[in-house]
């Protein structure tokens, strides 16, 4: 039989013996299977709406087998910051059931959106057998930020309750983005992901004079991620800089709130971001500054900074190693070299890098900030050395100058080859230091002119030695009067 798909069919059937005496009757019904998917769904619009961070999703609905017939099923709507995420990438996710005929208008509202980016948008259809329509292509919108906006939340502070329960705290927001006085905080909202900082989705709120939050029931073999946002009597939220994660971590993104370059900073180095334990009157944040650097790709420069006016703390040294991770799209990340300027006109490259690939991202573990720029190159070499003396191969170590009286080795040390000593011999060949000072592990090393026994050392030639598992590098140094 020529039978139509999707439909039900109904049937009588019953007999005759040889006297053409007629059988009971028997009713029964059939379906045909659908196997033809919808059809891609291709008119789509994205408008803002009349409410502070919302669009409106309008599409053209279309049928249950291609574009005919009623439809009858679920749109899967997936969205995202990120512009190199795909479908599968895409962390938001919404499911709209319904039933619509071809070519009607369908609606759907999206809120809590992040103010000052652009959300990319995908739609797919499924009818009532889960035959899949193919993905749409990808739909964006900006979401601008209102004239007035809550200044992000600093302060942030995560402490362990227990091994599946947290208390997040953090100080109050009294200013807007402009650094006006803001009256008109109502609250704040907490918001947490079990993925990574791109994943934070709202979990709970609390009123203006409320300043902690305790989350339970967690995991505890998950890390999770927090952070806080204000929200005013117009229902404008903050952006957010700062998180915090359950192993007691803190991160910080731009203030521009473009997530080009990320900091983390390791719990026991965390303590000057808070006012109660920084020994000052305020909280700090770290604070980052597009700069221009003729011959690289992008620069940063990373500082501590009050997070009421921004001035900058004279702080350049972590305790611990943090690691910074910069996002570079349309490069190749294995052709990508990191530099840590000295000052305005001396770089050293910092060679042991981890790179991600999925996120296309370099991330170093350093333990000064100051300015970072990014450069590509043609050739890409494992080799160690030393790759900059500073300030020169010339040093006064009992002049009363501090940029000259210690030198300080930068290794160049891709692999993170382990470094088994580092000595100083004098002309003739006699160990004069047996040990230099480590400023970080495998990277930048320093001597101060002294001998083993606290004495500077006569003026002179000397030779370091710095030795590997499979090599050994030597060179000359002179101390000066």
């Amino acid at each position: 039989m020529n039978l139509e798909p999707d439909s039900v069919y109904y049937f009588k059937l019953w007999a005759y013996n040889k006297n053409g005496i007629k059988s009971e009757e028997v009713n029964y019904s059939a379906g045909t299977y659908d196997e033809e998917p919808p059809a891609k769904v291709t008119q789509l619009t994205l408008t803002l709406s009349e409410i502070p961070n919302e669009i409106i999703v309008s599409w053209r609905s279309v049928g249950d087998n291609g574009l005919e017939k009623t439809f009858n099923g679920k749109y899967e709507i997936r969205y995202t910051y990120n512009p190199l995420y795909t479908w599968d990438l895409a962390e938001y996710k919404v499911i709209i059931t319904t039933t619509a005929e071809p070519n009607e208008i369908l609606q759907y509202r999206i809120s809590n959106l992040q103010y000052g980016t652009t959300v990319y948008l995908y739609i797919r259809a499924y009818d009532d057998y889960n035959n899949l329509s193919e993905i749409s292509q990808k739909f964006s919108i900006f979401i601008p930020a209102p004239q007035k906006q809550p200044k992000f939340v600093a302060g942030i502070k995560l402490n362990k309750f227990s091994d599946t329960s947290i208390i997040l705290s953090w100080s109050e927001v009294t200013q807007y983005e402009d650094g006006s006085t803001a009256n008109n905080i109502v609250g704040y909202k907490i918001y947490r992901s079990s993925r990574t900082l791109d994943n934070l989705v709202y979990v709970a709120s609390t009123t203006a004079n409320i300043l902690e939050f305790k989350d339970e029931n967690l995991n505890p073999n998950i890390v999770y991620y927090y952070t806080v946002k204000a929200i005013d009597s117009l229902g404008v939220e903050s952006n957010a800089i700062m998180f915090v994660d359950t192993q007691q971590n803190v991160y910080f993104i731009p203030h521009g709130f473009e997530k080009t370059i990320e900091i983390k900073i390791p719990k026991d180095a965390t303590k000057v971001f808070y006012k109660i334990q920084n020994g000052y009157p305020e909280d700090y944040i770290v604070y980052f500054n597009k700069v221009n650097k003729e011959g690289f790709i992008v620069s940063y420069e990373v500082k501590l900074a009050k997070y009421t006016n921004f001035e900058f703390s004279n702080i350049s040294k972590f305790d611990k190693e943090i690691e910074l991770t910069f996002y570079i799209k349309g490069y190749n990340i294995d052709k990508l070299l990191l530099y840590w300027w000295i000052n305005n006109k001396d770089f050293v490259r910092i060679s042991s890098l981890t790179k991600t690939y999925f996120n296309n991202s370099i991330t170093a573990k350093v333990l000064n900030i100051g300015t970072f720029s990014i450069a590509e190159t043609k050739i890409v070499s494992d080799d160690v050395k030393i790759d900059k003396i500073y300030p020169t191969k010339i040093f006064t170590p009992q002049y009363n100058d501090p940029q000259y009286s210690e030198v300080k080795f930068y290794l160049s040390n891709p692999q993170q080859q382990e470094v088994v000593s580092f000595k100083i011999y004098d002309i003739r060949g006699n160990l004069v230091r047996d040990t230099v000072t480590v400023l970080q592990k495998d990277f930048i090393y320093s001597w101060d002119g002294k001998d083993n026994n606290g004495n500077f050392v006569p003026q002179g030639t000397y030779i370091y030695e710095v030795k590997l598992k499979n090599k050994t590098i030597t060179g000359v140094i002179i101390v000066a009067k």
